[in-house]
């Protein structure tokens, strides 16, 4: 019952979204149409942000778990109450040498999570849904600090420098796949031949820590 209960809550979701905006979207709607106690919702959800994480987090773990070996996934707790207390993959780091990473893949199968259920995840990616990607940020925001810790291997950065670097990959990360749920012809740009700059990411970041290093007492002077 609890999770026919959880996943009645996420269906109706989806089509409300679906046929208006997350931002349109009303708890109230949901517990009315589903004849449910306020109780019940918030016993699974605490706001449908939390559900809209949950939809993208179940999708985008069952893509990640096809697409990568155990040991490059990035786990996490789900965002919501679950019948199933597994952890989610939510993010994958590959190592391709020594202090460098490769997040194409990751990014890519990212995309394509979303790109099939399209309509409902252009949605919840929108430019206006700033909230809900203001969420997404925060989601990855540790994964990308973990990057250029492995990418530093020891060496010195501040920690509000390496947090403005992860802010701005995130942001990077979550703006590209809004851009491909946007675009007419995502095909071409997962196409390698045609769009080879899926790591940009990582590339950059390598080649910045490499070219200007900190050094640990000059910081503080």
């Amino acid at each position: 019952m609890k999770r026919n209960t959880q996943q009645a809550i996420v269906d109706e979701f989806i089509d409300e979204v679906e046929r208006s905006s997350l931002s349109q979207v009303r708890i109230a709607s949901i517990i009315e149409k589903l004849s449910l106690n306020r109780n019940t919702f918030y016993y699974h959800y605490s706001s449908k942000f939390e559900v809209a994480l949950w939809v993208l987090q179940r999708n985008l773990d069952e893509y990640l778990r096809a697409a990568f070996s155990e040991h490059e996934l990035v786990l996490m707790s789900p965002a919501a109450k679950s019948s199933s207390h597994q952890p989610i993959a939510y993010y994958a780091h590959v190592e391709t040498g020594a202090r460098t990473l490769d997040c194409s893949k990751f990014l890519k199968t990212f995309v394509c999570c979303t790109l099939n259920k399209k309509q409902f995840f252009r949605k919840l990616f929108a430019p206006q849904e700033l909230e809900f990607r203001q969420c997404l940020v925060n989601l990855y925001v540790p994964a990308i600090e973990n990057d250029i810790l492995f990418i530093l291997d020891g060496r010195y950065m501040p920690d509000e420098t390496r947090h403005m670097l992860a802010l701005m990959g995130s942001r990077y990360l979550i703006s590209t796949v809004g851009f491909c749920l946007e675009s007419s012809e995502p095909e071409v740009l997962l196409d390698d031949k045609s769009n080879p700059f899926w790591n940009i990411l990582h590339e950059s970041l390598y080649t910045a820590i490499q070219s200007h290093p900190i050094n640990r007492y000059a910081a503080r002077s």
